[in-house]
């Protein structure tokens, strides 16, 4: 096991064990599901772990939770933001504290059970991974349309047991029948995290997980894909990937998210991904001007509707092709899409 020696208050080294998994916990506004969670990590058959909880300047119980059950477990170390700056923050500032071997991330309104993260580590060991990820159960009060679970072995390309970058980006377009493998929670191994300097990008409220894979894969990591389905995604009324309200947000951190794409493929001297970057930026253009179009003409705003007609991002056929990808979507109750576009 390994360990690191730290000078105590006598002068005498104390040799504490690195934990094998940190597990990252960002809450804002989460004091109704925050002791669930955190019982969740906490009960883990694997004991060697810290839990970094990140309170992103809540308004609620959530950092007096924390701080009441870090005083009752001394592996729970609970940080704040003075103000909300978001998800990416939080677990920047996560990141820049932890000490395990294995990063694990927990939402505040989600659930593991109590096997997941010594499976995870050891499959994780075994097969070489910089990241590994299991399948994820969507759970509690389903958007029309979210699947049911998603299974990471989806989205391997043939025999491999590994995720592509191509495959990342493809699950992330609309209506493409895929469920987006941004909703992966992985284990990513801290050495590699660290040596390419990987971080969150913090002007992403949404879709930063997906942002932070897509570096990572860009970077060289070997990302496997577990068979197994551990992670309880509880979505709830409010949850950002299940309002609509959310929606236009959520297109335009998809569209920024296709710039920082591009950067990167420019970056690393990437290429072969022009055609399937282009597919990407035009269906999420199409699907904020088809929701803005839609809500102009529920609000009676005639001109504003006509303005928008007269200006389609994307081109005709394009959006005769998401017209027909959406009317099949909504036939089959949205297939495996959360919203309906």
């Amino acid at each position: 096991m390994s360990s690191t020696a730290h000078g105590g208050e006598s002068g005498r080294f104390v040799v504490v064990p690195v934990p094998v998994v940190s597990v990252i916990l960002p809450v804002y506004n989460g004091a109704a599901t925050l002791r669930t969670a955190l019982g969740s990590i906490l009960g883990q058959s694997l004991s060697n772990l810290e839990v970094l909880v990140v309170d992103d300047g809540s308004a609620d119980d959530s950092a007096l939770i924390a701080r009441e059950l870090a005083e009752s477990d001394g592996r729970i170390r609970v940080f704040a933001q003075p103000y909300n700056r978001g998800p990416a923050a939080a677990r920047n500032l996560a990141l820049n504290n932890a000490r395990g071997r294995w990063i694990a991330l927990v939402d505040a309104d989600d659930e593991i059970p109590p096997y997941r993260l010594s499976r995870l580590s050891e499959a994780g060991d075994a097969a070489g991974a910089d990241f590994i990820a299991d399948g994820v159960e969507f759970a509690g009060r389903r958007q029309r349309g979210t699947p049911e679970r998603l299974q990471a072995c989806d989205a391997a390309d043939g025999d491999t047991r590994t995720l592509s970058l191509e495959k990342l980006i493809r699950s992330d377009i609309p209506l493409n029948g895929l469920c987006s493998f941004g909703y992966l929670k992985p284990l990513m191994r801290r050495e590699f995290v660290e040596s390419r300097e990987l971080r969150y990008d913090e002007e992403l409220r949404f879709a930063e997980d997906f942002n932070l894979y897509v570096q990572a894969l860009m970077h060289g990591a070997r990302f496997v894909l577990h068979p197994e389905i551990m992670y309880i995604y509880n979505q709830t009324p409010v949850s950002a990937s299940r309002d609509i309200r959310a929606l236009p947000k959520i297109a335009d951190h998809a569209l920024v998210n296709n710039r920082r794409m591009r950067e990167l493929t420019w970056q690393h001297g990437i290429t072969g991904l022009d055609a399937l970057l282009e597919e990407h930026e035009q269906r999420w253009s199409t699907v904020l001007w088809f929701n803005s179009l839609k809500l102009a003409l529920r609000s009676g705003r005639v001109t504003d509707a006509l303005n928008l007609a007269r200006r389609c991002p994307s081109g005709a056929s394009a959006v005769i092709r998401f017209v027909r990808d959406r009317a099949r979507a909504r036939a089959t109750r949205g297939g495996e899409q959360v919203f309906d576009w």
